[in-house]
């Protein structure tokens, strides 16, 4: 599979999700999605467990790229307000349905959660670093943030634009 087969591939897996759920995603599913034969999609992913794994890092991949954008450089050319604001600005969308469920699927299955990790590391606030009135702040608008995040998936009182864009520039007005 070129580069390319592989993203559709990963493409066509995650509209699966976003469409049917996780439980949906097997080798043969997505292939039939995918239009390739279940070997063409085995070259890659040989597994179930391979194919979230890379549907994850790509996802992953996509959300520090998005970050590096909105913070203008990556995580160590920027100080910490900034890539705090980047984050904030990033996780202010909706959380889709594709990455609610490999999230919630990363509690039961930690390989999937490993993706993340460096990313919120470079990105987030430390909770080590909440011994100050200006490190609680920080922290509390990561968490502010992830809450909006998850919102529209919790409560079926979904938001307009206008009051997420609202609440995104409260979240960064905390002081």
């Amino acid at each position: 599979m070129r580069p390319s087969k592989r993203d559709h591939v990963l493409t066509s897996a995650i509209a699966l999700i976003e469409e049917h759920g996780l439980n949906a995603v097997s080798l043969e599913s997505v292939a039939d999605r995918a239009g390739i034969s279940k070997g063409g999609l085995m070259y890659h992913f040989p597994t179930r467990q391979a194919l979230l794994l890379g549907i994850v890092d790509a996802l992953a991949e996509d959300w520090e790229r998005e970050l590096r954008e909105l913070a203008g450089g990556p995580a160590d050319s920027v100080d910490a307000d900034t890539r705090l604001r980047a984050y904030v600005l990033s996780m202010a969308t909706s959380v889709t349905r594709a990455e609610l469920m490999l999230t919630l699927e990363a509690t039961q299955n930690p390989d999937l959660g490993d993706a993340w990790q460096p990313i919120l590391a470079r990105w987030a606030p430390d909770v080590s670093d909440t011994s100050t009135e200006a490190g609680r702040c920080r922290y509390l608008k990561m968490l502010a943030v992830e809450g909006l995040w998850l919102h529209d998936a919790l409560d079926h009182r979904t938001m307009t634009a206008e009051q997420r864009t609202a609440m995104t520039e409260a979240i960064l007005d905390l002081r």
